[in-house]
């Protein structure tokens, strides 16, 4: 992934986002229908997807600082674009620093700080619950469908951070490529 040119790459961040986008269209098409299990399933989609957006970002700013990158770092990024759990966790990191900013503005959270630390600890739980917004599924020995295993608070839940996920995406892509070089220089003074 790293080998790749910066135009492509560039391209990437475009489809990228742009599924991220159609993800959440759809998740949000679902949610209105109530179709709660299968739309909670592609809110969490779109939050991974956002997350490939996000580094391919990264690698794009390694990339324009002519960073030599480690064979661990090429795995990692290659890795990370496929492995569901990596982006989930991810995307736990990143509730985490909404929370944060929540409480130093007196905001609403987002979710709450043990539900945000088990995603980062366990994305595992998050994929499996994932897998069931598609499946029926044998639970203690019942079979249960999608929406018996998913209830509308949790889906309402991801629907926000899936929400709030996008805007932030949104707003970080247009700066970035209204000046590069801001966040290029932030690079290679604080290495983010």
């Amino acid at each position: 992934m790293v080998n790749l040119e910066i135009e492509e790459i560039k391209n990437g961040i475009n489809k990228c986002f742009n599924n991220s986008k159609s993800l959440l269209g759809d998740a949000d098409y679902l949610y209105l229908g109530k179709r709660v299990a299968r739309s909670f399933a592609i809110y969490v989609l779109c939050k991974e997807e956002i997350q490939k957006t996000y580094l391919l970002f990264r690698i794009l700013i390694e990339k324009e600082t002519n960073k030599v990158f480690t064979k661990e770092e090429k795995d990692y990024y290659s890795k990370f674009f496929s492995h569901h759990t990596l982006k989930i966790k991810a995307a736990g990191i990143q509730s985490s620093s909404y929370n944060d900013f929540a409480e130093r503005h007196s905001l609403i959270k987002i979710k709450k700080s043990n539900e945000i630390n088990n995603e980062i600890s366990n994305p595992k739980q998050k994929d499996i619950l994932k897998q069931q917004g598609f499946y029926t599924d044998l639970v203690h020995n019942k079979f249960k469908e999608p929406s018996e295993m998913i209830k509308i608070e949790k889906c309402y839940s991801i629907q926000a951070e899936a929400k709030l996920s996008l805007s932030q995406l949104t707003g970080f892509k247009v700066s970035y490529f209204n000046c590069p070089a801001v966040y290029i220089d932030k690079f290679k003074k604080d290495n983010f």
